[in-house]
């Protein structure tokens, strides 16, 4: 943001000049712009609030907050005006279109691996808000085979078991592609998920979104959460 304004990276390399601090801690951000890269921002210390962000979650974020501004009335992205419950989600939509009408959407997304306590305890906490949580994860969470399988490690095993409906979505922070992914057991069970990809696209107009409920487990207690599907447009 430039101070007192928020800026898209999209529209700063447009316009071009000025300086640009993070709306959060105040620190001043680096604007990347290129033909080959997806336009962003970066923190100068390549740090966020102390912890270390990488590029990747920086593209990551910027691409769902460009995609999200074609179907949401208002988006923000790593505003500290915008805190639900404890945390400050990486991208909020405000009256998104859906199929079920207007909705308010979180957009989690996620390079660097995840507990999947962790997703829980967020997922309820926006629920309670009156958010529809989306988590999307970097394709590097995907493993390719020749099969044209693609498998996930052991975080991505334990968050399916929270990943009730059973989808999966992925983005891939080179290309702006966005995957849905149903997620099954192999045929040996315990120690190996396959996940068959119906479609990759761009989000959202490849996609429907569908904003529904679902039961999660926490530590033995049980909540009912909202969460924003996605399905492939012809799907």
């Amino acid at each position: 943001m430039l101070r007192g304004s928020v800026v898209r990276a999209s529209d700063a390399c447009r316009d071009g000049g000025g300086e640009y601090f993070c709306p959060r801690c105040g620190e001043v951000m680096i604007l990347r712009c290129g033909r080959k890269r997806i336009p962003h921002f970066a923190h100068k210390s390549g740090r966020y609030h102390g912890e270390p962000e990488t590029v990747q979650h920086e593209l990551m974020k910027s691409i769902m907050e460009e995609s999200l501004s074609r179907v949401c009335e208002g988006v923000a992205v790593d505003d500290a005006k915008v805190k639900v419950g404890d945390s400050y989600p990486d991208v909020l939509g405000i009256n998104c279109r859906t199929v079920k009408g207007l909705v308010n959407i979180v957009c989690e997304v996620q390079y660097s691996n995840i507990d999947a306590n962790e997703v829980k305890a967020r997922t309820i906490t926006y629920s309670r808000e009156g958010y529809y949580t989306l988590w999307v994860f970097a394709v590097d969470h995907l493993i390719f085979t020749r099969r044209k399988l693609v498998r996930i490690g052991s975080d991505g095993k334990r968050l399916v078991l929270y990943m009730n409906h059973g989808k999966f979505y992925f983005l891939d922070y080179n290309t702006s592609n966005f995957g849905d992914y149903i997620l099954s057991k192999s045929a040996s069970g315990e120690t190996t998920y396959l996940i068959e990809g119906r479609c990759w696209g761009r989000f959202p107009e490849d996609f429907v979104l569908v904003p529904d409920t679902e039961v999660v487990d926490d530590r033995g207690v049980k909540y009912e959460v909202k969460v924003l599907k996605v399905f492939c447009r012809g799907g």
